[in-house]
């Protein structure tokens, strides 16, 4: 799989739920601020950019693994899990370089708003 494929083509469904999130705080913050100053627009576009994108790196560090030992920790505790902390996460490893890059969607469409933010700044 390209580069290009890994990280643009995905599911429509994830572009569509980090459009709609973007788009709601987008709209909690212009509800708040008001809609009759260009710099609220700018405050909504950014603020649902910024937390859609981070919301896409809190993803990518889920991806790398970092939550591992939080899911093994778990599972011992409630028996499902009988192996120890060094095959557990390499069959996580595995099961995720399977997988494309979930994350992705988020983080662009996370920077596409706070793209839109700025431009509505300067306009």
């Amino acid at each position: 799989m390209s580069f290009f494929a890994k990280v643009f083509k995905h599911s429509p469904w994830r572009y569509i739920v980090a459009v709609l999130i973007s788009i709601a705080v987008a709209v909690v913050v212009l509800i708040q601020r008001g809609f009759d100053r260009p710099e609220f627009y700018f405050d909504g576009l950014s603020a649902g950019g910024a937390l859609t994108f981070f919301l896409g790196l809190l993803m990518l560090v889920q991806y790398l693994g970092a939550f591992d030992t939080f899911g093994y920790g778990f599972g011992r505790r409630n028996g499902k899990i009988d192996k120890d902390y060094f095959e557990y996460s390499q069959v996580k490893h595995e099961k995720r370089s399977k997988t494309p890059w979930t994350f992705c969607p988020f983080l662009t469409v996370g920077i596409l708003f706070v793209v839109a933010g700025v431009i509505c700044r300067f306009i």
